[in-house]
């Protein structure tokens, strides 16, 4: 798909590794996975829903996106999601539209001229300043396509791609949709509060117990603040360095034994975070563990959470 420019949605929901793991348990440590999985490099979307009505309003999105930018779209979550049981009110269908990118359906592909080499022939690999090119579909009049494994000219002459300047202009092609799907991918939600003690930044299913806790800790007057990241690919590095830039102090929450959302703020915004919290048994977070570790985070202590529950026995 990567290299055809294939639209195609993957759907990632991750349970503990390594191999079968633990088959009914839950985990967000598939992140670096999803991002690295290729023979070489293409780009790709990673979108993560954090509960059941985004994992709707993002697959439907991750179908557009796939098909806008000609390339695959993973839609990561994990079990807490897939296998969580909840009532909520009827998902919008009418808000729901369709958009296919540079595609032709039907007609003559001659009527395209941003599709044709300067003798009239479709090229369906031609290069473009967005790195997206034209696509036609079977039985448009004039498009012939030539699609393989390999790397390949305009037109998909495998031959061709195994020379240089080819094979350099085709792979900056494809890595120019990143800059692209920059501008059209989801943008973090940031729940926001009045002058915020504590910002967190999750990704994924961590947003639901994380905002239980956080409503615990406004009725005690401790305002918090959250960034949940809904596109991890491409990473959104100005929204994250802005929000970690303007916070008192920080905190960052995933279920994964490394650390690896953190490791991205690392790498593309070289922003350090102040305190983490990792679950990597298995078993999704509650908000009783978010609500301790951001008591302890900020330097306070409490016996007993809002829910009743003691926290002595709270693992962090």
């Amino acid at each position: 798909a990567g290299v055809s420019e294939s639209a195609c949605v993957v759907g990632l929901f991750t349970r503990p590794g390594p191999a079968t793991g633990l088959p009914t348990w839950t985990e967000q440590s598939d992140l670096r996975f999803a991002m690295h999985c290729a023979q070489g490099e293409f780009p790709r979307v990673i979108l993560a829903p954090g509960d059941h009505e985004e994992a709707f309003e993002l697959t439907w999105q991750a179908f557009n996106l796939a098909d806008e930018l000609q390339t695959p779209v993973m839609i990561l979550g994990d079990s807490y999601l897939s296998d969580n049981r909840q009532t909520v009110p009827p998902f919008d269908g009418s808000a729901v539209t369709i958009h296919r990118g540079k595609l032709v359906a039907e007609g003559d592909i001659a009527d395209r001229a941003d599709a044709l080499d300067d003798d009239g022939g479709y090229l369906r690999y031609k290069l473009t300043d967005d790195g997206i090119s034209v696509r036609a579909l079977p039985g448009v009049t004039g498009a012939i396509q030539i699609v393989n494994s390999y790397e390949h000219d305009e037109r998909g002459y495998g031959a061709q791609g195994e020379i240089a300047s080819v094979r350099k202009a085709q792979n900056e092609k494809r890595l120019h949709k990143l800059d692209h799907a920059r501008d059209i991918v989801p943008p973090p939600t940031h729940y926001a509060a009045e002058g915020p003690e504590l910002s967190l930044l999750v990704f994924g299913t961590t947003k639901m117990p994380a905002l239980q806790a956080m409503d615990w800790l406004d009725d005690e007057g401790i305002a918090v603040e959250m960034l949940q990241l809904t596109t991890l690919w491409p990473f959104p590095v100005d929204e994250v360095a802005d929000y970690l830039d303007g916070a008192k102090r920080t905190l960052v929450i995933e279920a994964n034994a490394t650390g690896q959302l953190e490791g991205l703020v690392r790498q593309y915004a070289l922003r350090e975070v102040d305190d983490r919290l990792h679950r990597y048994d298995g078993r999704p977070f509650s908000p009783e563990m978010i609500y301790a570790k951001a008591l302890e985070t900020l330097g306070r202590k409490s016996d007993v959470a809002p829910s009743g529950q003691r926290l002595e026995g709270v693992a962090l």
